[in-house]
């Protein structure tokens, strides 16, 4: 007999992903790829299937297998819902290469759905909400807001979809990421938050049971109302 040829070495694979189109994944261990997009906050986030639970880390840079990735800057590992890492491409801040999410199956069997969300949908203040479909694992928005002024984020998802809003702030012209777990706030429904700064803020909201219905989000500023005198 001839002797048997070595193994093969194992691939990074490298899976891209397209704005706005969710990604279902099986295995253990799977890498992903996105592009950052100038001007704005964006998000990759991943829903796993009931009984099962993921943990999602982002790399900027490749490695030789079996590793496949290094640097790590941004991780989320929460125990139920939906993970995502939050980036901010504004200018100055993060830069526009590609970024390698990790996906890693930490306990159950099941699959994932993954999305990466470029973001660059603008909030107006007072303006009509929003009206979008949950079929998504997240949308991503950013609003500008003064500081020190209290806004009413008027989040309404529909009734048998366990949808939330989360807001953020990257607080300083650096480079930011970061995790569910960052957030300033998160809402089920409608909420007053108090904005820090003068700046623009990052608006998340995640279906985290992948339930299929609608919400409407619009953020409010309440205004005391001010004595008008004839004439004047």
């Amino acid at each position: 007999f001839g002797a048997r040829p070595p193994a093969a070495p194992a691939q990074c694979n490298y899976n891209a992903l397209i704005n706005d189109t969710p990604v279902t994944g099986a295995a253990v261990t799977t890498l992903f790829s996105f592009s950052g997009s100038s001007g704005f906050f964006g998000a990759v986030g991943t829903r796993s299937a009931s009984g099962s639970n993921h943990d999602l880390a982002v790399f900027s840079a490749t490695a030789a297998s079996p590793t496949c990735v290094t640097n790590q800057v941004g991780v989320s590992a929460t125990a139920a819902g939906v993970d995502f890492v939050l980036g901010d491409f504004r200018p100055g801040r993060n830069g526009l290469g590609t970024f390698y999410p990790k996906l890693t199956r930490t306990t159950g069997a099941g699959s994932a759905l993954t999305e990466w969300d470029s973001g660059g949908d603008e909030i107006v203040v007072d303006d009509s909400p929003i009206v979008r479909n949950t079929d998504q694992v997240l949308d991503v928005f950013q609003v500008f807001l003064e500081g020190g002024v209290t806004y009413v984020v008027d989040f309404r998802p529909s009734l048998g979809v366990d949808a939330k809003v989360l807001i953020f702030r990257n607080p300083a012209a650096a480079p930011y990421w970061a995790g569910r777990a960052s957030r300033l706030v998160e809402s089920t429904g409608i909420t007053n938050f108090t904005a820090s700064a003068s700046d623009e803020y990052a608006v998340v909201v995640v279906n985290d049971d992948g339930g299929f219905s609608t919400y409407t989000l619009a953020i409010d500023q309440c205004q005391p109302p001010i004595d008008l005198t004839g004439g004047v």
